[in-house]
């Protein structure tokens, strides 16, 4: 009786810690994906690129015209 117990109690920890590790994932994600340049994906010929500026040396009028040149 108790090994189950113990069992039961032992994968309730597991799904626990599972669960945290997604969120840290996820957290994670959003993270890495906000310090990166985007894409708009509103349409295919979107021309509209998002860049925060404590990451990049370059101005956002820099990344626009580069945008417009590449997607041209």
């Amino acid at each position: 009786m108790f090994f189950l117990y113990d069992v039961a109690l032992s994968l309730a920890l597991l799904f626990q810690l599972l669960i945290a590790f997604a969120q840290l994932l996820i957290v994670m994600t959003s993270l890495l994906m906000s310090s990166s340049l985007f894409v708009a994906s509103s349409s295919r010929h979107a021309d509209v690129m998002v860049a925060e500026s404590r990451f990049l040396s370059i101005s956002n009028a820099d990344v626009i015209v580069a945008a417009r040149s590449f997607f041209q």
